[in-house]
C-alpha cells in the first residue's frame, strides 16, 4: 500500500519523489511479491541540497541532484533483496539496524557533510 512509503527528510515528511518510484520499481522487478513494498526512511542532509515546496503540507520536495540518493537506495534495496533471497525468510525480517547508510555529499558551499 503506497500509504504506508514514508520517507523523511530532515523531519519533513515527503511524498512522491523519485526515491519511491525507484524502490517501488526495485520491488516490482524483484519478484518479492505484488503490490508495493512498506518502508520508512529517514534521511538527513544539509539544507542546501535541496527545497520543500511553499505547498501548505510541505510535502513535495527537491533535491539539485537526486543521483546520490537513487545510487544510495538502489544499492541498499539491492542488497536487501539478494539477502532476503539468500535466507529464504521472505519480506517480514526487522531490517532498522541493518539499513543506516551514509553517502558523503558535497553542499554547495563545497563542505562534505554526511547524510
Amino acid at each position: 500500500n503506497k500509504d504506508i512509503q514514508l520517507l523523511y527528510v530532515n523531519r519533513h515528511l515527503v511524498k512522491n519523489t523519485p526515491i519511491h518510484k525507484t524502490i517501488n520499481n526495485l520491488y516490482s522487478q524483484s519478484g518479492q511479491g505484488e503490490g508495493f513494498p512498506v518502508f520508512l526512511l529517514k534521511v538527513r542532509c544539509p539544507t542546501s541540497l535541496y527545497d520543500i515546496t511553499l505547498l501548505p503540507n510541505k510535502s513535495k520536495v527537491e533535491f539539485w541532484d537526486w543521483d546520490p540518493l537513487l545510487a544510495l537506495a538502489t544499492h541498499t534495496i539491492q542488497d536487501l533483496f539478494k539477502e532476503l533471497s539468500i535466507s529464504g525468510s521472505g519480506m517480514c525480517m526487522n531490517r532498522a539496524s541493518a539499513l543506516p547508510s551514509t553517502l558523503p555529499i558535497q553542499d554547495t558551499q563545497g563542505k562534505r557533510e554526511e547524510e
